[in-house]
């Protein structure tokens, strides 16, 4: 049995399912090749059709090139949230291009972003915790009644079905559409024959909105502003260093933070990422003059940050992210699975600046436990 195997309550199996797209038939073979062994993958040569594989399939997670006609990668796996959130999406591309990182990032909202080449075992990682995260969210959701008893199937490209191996035991999954289940059922049961038992407790309260704070460390005073205009009734707290940041978040509630990337403090990318890895129900968003391709791609894939606001920020943008990045955050407190799905990279290196944050591992759970309301 591989890992990405999973046991279900009958004594069946079954493997997860990825969907590759990429306009070069090249890319996808070596794709399947790869992954085929592991998981069931499909495959798609444009947006149009892999949105169709996505709408009829049971699609754990999605892997898109970013360059392609018609429909750029971001394009699709922002198509692809809307109508799947569940699935996992992965941006794999051979261009670090500035404007498709910041949308990867608003609109995408994407688990990785890794470019190519990619090292094979830096792809099945990212792959595997994907998978992950969308398995921790599958234990949330009951599989619909009337599901198909028929086996799932693999698609070596698009519209060639290969059945499974004749003998081989292969759990029946739901389609897209029978997994959107009235909220009344999704609570029954684990969602595809999910493993993992149900748990025993219920999950942490998150914070009601109103009481949720937010911090800002920049040394610019419109972003202050910018923010505090945005912020309506929520209490802010401002800091202008990253030490004077640290001792706000060690004493206050605080569940989302917006930094300056561009005031002069090497820590700031540093406490970013260590504040997620520490304290993963905190949202983050970062605010720049402009944009640097390297930072963005650490950014997402070892800080898991929300937004990304070039400023000088609107008035009307700044209030809309300010306001569903609370919502994020009362999702991610009260939700184990929703906090797998933003989990983030091991760092590549050591950070820089990352010494100064050794010894606030004790501030950083009690910032967790209260945030999460196990604070005694």
């Amino acid at each position: 049995m591989t890992l990405a195997d999973t046991a279900v309550p009958n004594g069946a199996m079954y493997k997860p399912t990825l969907l590759f797209l990429d306009d070069e038939r090249r890319v996808l073979s070596s794709m399947r090749a790869m992954f085929r062994r592991d998981y069931h993958v499909f495959v798609a040569d444009n947006g149009q059709e892999a949105l169709e594989i996505v709408e009829r399939e049971n699609v754990d997670v999605v892997i898109s090139d970013q360059r392609m006609p018609k429909m750029t990668g971001v394009e699709f796996l922002t198509k692809v949230k809307s109508r799947c959130p569940e699935a996992m999406r992965i941006l794999l591309t051979g261009y670090a291009d500035l404007e498709a990182i910041e949308a990867s990032i608003n609109e995408g909202e994407v688990f990785r972003y890794l470019m190519k080449p990619c090292p094979p075992d830096d792809l099945k990682k990212a792959i595997a915790m994907a998978v992950e995260a969308a398995r921790s969210s599958d234990a949330d959701v009951a599989p619909a009644e009337d599901a198909p008893k028929e086996a799932a199937e693999l698609i070596p490209f698009p519209g060639k079905h290969k059945a499974p191996p004749r003998g081989a035991t292969v759990h029946s999954l739901p389609s897209a559409r029978q997994r959107k289940t009235p909220a009344a059922a999704q609570k029954a049961a684990p969602r595809r024959g999910s493993a993992q038992p149900p748990r025993s407790a219920p999950p942490v309260q998150a914070a009601d909105d109103a009481a949720v704070d937010l911090l800002v460390l920049s040394r610019d005073p419109a972003l202050h502003k910018a923010i505090q205009d945005a912020a309506e009734d929520r209490t802010i707290h401002g800091s202008v260093s990253v030490e004077e940041a640290l001792a706000l978040l060690g004493s206050h509630p605080i569940g989302v933070m917006i930094t300056d990337l561009t005031a002069p403090d090497s820590d700031i990318e540093s406490l970013t990422k260590t504040l997620k890895q520490e304290v993963p129900e905190l949202v983050a968003i970062v605010a720049s003059e402009r944009s640097d391709a390297h930072t963005l791609i650490g950014l997402i894939n070892e800080g898991q940050i929300y937004r990304f606001l070039l400023k000088p920020v609107s008035r009307g943008q700044c209030r809309l992210w300010v306001s569903s990045a609370v919502r994020k955050f009362a999702e991610l407190a009260g939700s184990e699975s929703a906090i797998a799905r933003h989990r983030v990279a091991a760092p590549a290196k050591a950070a820089e600046g990352a010494k100064l944050f050794d010894n606030l591992r004790g501030a950083f759970s009690r910032l967790r436990a209260r945030l999460t309301g196990e604070e005694a």
